[in-house]
């Protein structure tokens, strides 16, 4: 039996203040800064949908059909975070002031972190892929370079820039290949997203990105040694 949307944005609602409170361990206010702490408690408190929903289209992704769940979850990961960190950091919040625009400041701060951190887990969908070389120092200047690449896509705004940040990530392989890519390294989902998003199963979607990690690193490397080729010709 199929749970009904209802039941499930409910289930995915932001957590209360109190919830929040009780599941992280957040320093105590000293004297001085206790009155901007309230202040800040309140706002979880009264604005937690509006916080959220904003959240949710800082975390989706552009080109990429998240699901709503999928989203809702990222929010979700996002708020807790937010509210951790608002606590940890009540000196820089200025009580004269409104808190939503500061507190949705540091949402956008804990997302591009987060963000980078996803770019940076690159190698755990390595470590899922399993690709196999004699030489480990040449597979770690792949990967390395694949989360860079990745990481400077995320940090430009001009649509240009980021389809010749794509192009430099991505050339040389087939379409298939590059929606797999894009979807996996660039975009960080996991396989059951993956296989959702191209309509097969997760460990198929997992087969196909091993075969496009090998034929992008045999790539990578065919070209490296071409360009040193055509450096000492020179």
């Amino acid at each position: 039996m199929e749970t009904s949307s209802a039941v499930l944005a409910n289930a995915l609602a932001a957590p209360d203040l109190a919830a929040l409170k009780a599941a992280h361990d957040v320093p105590a206010a000293p004297p001085e800064l206790q009155s901007r702490r309230a202040i800040l408690e309140k706002a979880f408190d009264e604005d937690r949908d509006f916080l959220l929903r904003v959240i949710e289209k800082y975390v989706a992704h552009p080109g990429i059909a998240l699901s709503w769940q999928e989203k809702r979850e990222m929010a979700l990961d996002v708020y807790t975070e937010l509210f951790v960190e608002a606590m940890k950091t009540l000196e820089k919040f200025d009580p004269k002031r409104s808190p939503r625009p500061w507190l949705l400041g540091l949402a956008n701060n804990v997302v591009l972190r987060k963000k980078q951190e996803r770019s940076n887990d690159f190698k755990r969908a390595a470590q899922n892929v399993q690709i196999k070389s004699d030489d480990e120092a040449s597979d770690a200047e792949f990967f390395d370079r694949l989360t860079a690449a990745s990481r400077q896509y995320h940090e430009l705004d001009s649509p240009l820039e980021k389809q010749a940040a794509l192009d430099e990530i991505l050339c040389n392989v087939s379409e298939t290949e590059r929606e797999i890519l894009l979807l996996s390294i660039v975009y960080s989902l996991q396989s059951e997203s993956v296989g959702a998003q191209l309509g097969i199963s997760a460990a198929a979607a997992r087969k196909r990105l091993q075969r496009a990690l090998e034929n992008l690193r045999a790539d990578y490397f065919k070209r490296l040694a071409l360009q040193n080729s055509v450096t000492e010709t020179l």
